[in-house]
Protein backbone atom coordinates (compact mmCIF):
# COMPACT_ATOMS: atom_id res chain seq x y z
CA UNK A 1 0.00 0.00 0.00
CA UNK A 2 1.28 3.42 -0.93
CA UNK A 3 -0.33 6.71 0.01
CA UNK A 4 0.35 10.43 -0.25
CA UNK A 5 -1.65 13.22 1.38
CA UNK A 6 -0.41 16.72 0.58
CA UNK A 7 -1.67 20.30 0.78
CA UNK A 8 -0.31 23.73 -0.08
CA UNK A 9 -1.48 27.28 0.61
CA UNK A 10 0.02 30.36 -1.00
CA UNK A 11 -0.55 34.09 -0.80
CA UNK A 12 0.74 36.88 -3.02
CA UNK A 13 0.85 40.62 -2.53
CA UNK A 14 1.93 43.63 -4.56
CA UNK A 15 2.95 46.81 -2.78
CA UNK A 16 5.47 49.68 -2.83
CA UNK A 17 7.98 50.88 -0.27
CA UNK A 18 10.05 54.03 -0.80
CA UNK A 19 9.13 54.04 -4.50
CA UNK A 20 10.16 50.40 -5.11
CA UNK A 21 7.46 48.00 -6.33
CA UNK A 22 7.36 44.56 -4.68
CA UNK A 23 5.76 41.28 -5.72
CA UNK A 24 5.76 39.01 -2.67
CA UNK A 25 4.80 35.33 -2.68
CA UNK A 26 4.68 33.31 0.56
CA UNK A 27 3.39 29.87 1.31
CA UNK A 28 3.31 26.75 3.38
CA UNK A 29 3.03 23.15 2.27
CA UNK A 30 3.04 19.84 4.02
CA UNK A 31 1.77 16.35 4.17
CA UNK A 32 2.67 12.75 4.68
CA UNK A 33 3.74 9.78 2.62
CA UNK A 34 3.14 6.18 3.69
CA UNK A 35 4.76 3.14 2.11
CA UNK A 36 3.95 -0.43 3.18
CA UNK A 37 5.50 -2.78 0.62
CA UNK A 38 5.12 -6.50 1.24
CA UNK A 39 7.97 -8.53 -0.19
CA UNK A 40 7.58 -12.19 -1.11
CA UNK A 41 9.78 -15.05 -2.24
CA UNK A 42 9.35 -18.43 -3.92
CA UNK A 43 12.80 -19.78 -2.98
CA UNK A 44 12.96 -22.80 -0.64
CA UNK A 45 16.40 -24.27 0.24
CA UNK A 46 18.01 -22.27 -2.56
CA UNK A 47 15.58 -23.57 -5.22
CA UNK A 48 13.03 -21.42 -7.02
CA UNK A 49 9.68 -23.26 -6.59
CA UNK A 50 8.05 -21.51 -9.58
CA UNK A 51 7.71 -24.07 -12.42
CA UNK A 52 9.82 -23.52 -15.54
CA UNK A 53 8.18 -22.53 -18.81
CA UNK A 54 9.18 -20.77 -22.01
CA UNK A 55 7.93 -17.36 -23.00
CA UNK A 56 7.73 -18.33 -26.69
CA UNK A 57 5.64 -21.48 -26.17
CA UNK A 58 4.20 -21.57 -22.62
CA UNK A 59 2.23 -24.59 -21.43
CA UNK A 60 -1.07 -22.99 -20.44
CA UNK A 61 -2.29 -26.22 -18.83
CA UNK A 62 0.71 -26.39 -16.46
CA UNK A 63 -0.46 -25.83 -12.86
CA UNK A 64 1.27 -23.21 -10.79
CA UNK A 65 2.95 -25.02 -7.91
CA UNK A 66 5.17 -22.25 -6.54
CA UNK A 67 5.30 -21.81 -2.79
CA UNK A 68 4.96 -18.12 -1.99
CA UNK A 69 5.72 -16.74 1.44
CA UNK A 70 6.15 -13.24 2.86
CA UNK A 71 9.76 -12.30 3.57
CA UNK A 72 9.15 -8.81 4.95
CA UNK A 73 6.55 -6.17 5.60
CA UNK A 74 7.93 -2.64 5.66
CA UNK A 75 6.19 0.38 7.16
CA UNK A 76 7.60 3.81 6.36
CA UNK A 77 5.90 7.08 7.25
CA UNK A 78 7.34 10.47 6.28
CA UNK A 79 5.85 13.75 7.45
CA UNK A 80 7.03 16.93 5.79
CA UNK A 81 6.41 20.66 6.10
CA UNK A 82 7.91 23.62 4.27
CA UNK A 83 7.46 27.38 4.53
CA UNK A 84 8.78 29.86 1.99
CA UNK A 85 8.73 33.38 0.62
CA UNK A 86 10.09 35.15 -2.47
CA UNK A 87 10.09 38.92 -2.98
CA UNK A 88 10.77 40.52 -6.36
CA UNK A 89 11.71 44.19 -6.38
CA UNK A 90 11.30 46.19 -9.59
CA UNK A 91 14.30 48.53 -9.83
CA UNK A 92 13.35 50.89 -12.62
CA UNK A 93 12.41 49.83 -16.14
CA UNK A 94 15.36 47.49 -16.82
CA UNK A 95 16.15 45.61 -13.60
CA UNK A 96 14.47 43.31 -11.08
CA UNK A 97 15.99 41.82 -7.95
CA UNK A 98 14.53 38.67 -6.37
CA UNK A 99 15.34 37.00 -3.09
CA UNK A 100 13.76 34.23 -1.14
CA UNK A 101 14.14 31.62 1.55
CA UNK A 102 12.58 28.27 2.35
CA UNK A 103 12.71 26.10 5.47
CA UNK A 104 11.88 22.39 5.29
CA UNK A 105 11.32 19.73 7.95
CA UNK A 106 11.31 16.05 6.94
CA UNK A 107 10.53 13.47 9.65
CA UNK A 108 10.67 9.76 8.73
CA UNK A 109 10.14 6.51 10.61
CA UNK A 110 10.92 3.04 9.23
CA UNK A 111 9.97 -0.38 10.65
CA UNK A 112 10.54 -3.83 9.19
CA UNK A 113 8.51 -6.88 10.22
CA UNK A 114 9.79 -10.32 9.24
CA UNK A 115 7.44 -13.26 9.57
CA UNK A 116 9.05 -16.63 10.25
CA UNK A 117 9.74 -18.24 6.85
CA UNK A 118 8.91 -21.86 6.09
CA UNK A 119 11.67 -24.43 6.58
CA UNK A 120 14.42 -23.65 4.06
CA UNK A 121 12.92 -20.25 3.28
CA UNK A 122 14.94 -17.11 2.77
CA UNK A 123 15.52 -14.97 5.85
CA UNK A 124 15.84 -11.25 5.27
CA UNK A 125 18.60 -9.51 7.22
CA UNK A 126 17.24 -7.97 10.41
CA UNK A 127 16.98 -4.19 10.49
CA UNK A 128 16.29 -2.22 13.65
CA UNK A 129 13.62 0.50 13.46
CA UNK A 130 15.03 3.72 12.04
CA UNK A 131 13.86 7.29 12.48
CA UNK A 132 15.38 10.43 11.07
CA UNK A 133 14.61 14.13 11.29
CA UNK A 134 16.07 16.57 8.73
CA UNK A 135 15.53 20.32 8.97
CA UNK A 136 17.28 22.81 6.76
CA UNK A 137 16.85 26.18 5.07
CA UNK A 138 17.53 26.94 1.41
CA UNK A 139 17.92 30.29 -0.34
CA UNK A 140 17.71 31.91 -3.76
CA UNK A 141 18.60 35.27 -5.28
CA UNK A 142 18.39 36.62 -8.82
CA UNK A 143 19.17 39.77 -10.76
CA UNK A 144 17.14 40.15 -13.95
CA UNK A 145 18.04 42.54 -16.79
CA UNK A 146 15.20 43.27 -19.25
CA UNK A 147 16.59 45.18 -22.23
CA UNK A 148 13.42 44.57 -24.30
CA UNK A 149 9.88 43.29 -23.89
CA UNK A 150 10.83 40.15 -25.84
CA UNK A 151 13.61 38.87 -23.63
CA UNK A 152 15.59 39.09 -20.45
CA UNK A 153 18.95 38.05 -19.06
CA UNK A 154 19.26 36.86 -15.51
CA UNK A 155 21.86 35.80 -13.01
CA UNK A 156 20.57 33.37 -10.42
CA UNK A 157 21.96 31.69 -7.31
CA UNK A 158 20.19 29.12 -5.16
CA UNK A 159 20.73 26.32 -2.70
CA UNK A 160 18.81 23.08 -2.33
CA UNK A 161 19.05 19.77 -0.49
CA UNK A 162 17.59 16.28 -0.37
CA UNK A 163 16.58 14.81 2.99
CA UNK A 164 18.75 11.82 3.92
CA UNK A 165 15.75 9.59 4.66
CA UNK A 166 13.59 10.42 1.61
CA UNK A 167 13.91 6.95 0.04
CA UNK A 168 13.84 4.67 3.10
CA UNK A 169 11.00 2.44 1.94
Amino acid sequence: MEGILWDQAEISARFSTIGVRHALVAGVEGGQEISNPIRSSYTISGVNTVPDTTLLDPNEAQPFTGTEYTTSVVHTKAKSVGIYFVDTLKLGRLFELSGGARWDRFDTAYNLYQPTPPAGGTVTAAVAPISRLDEQPSYRAALVYKPSTRGSLYFDYGTSWDPDAESLS
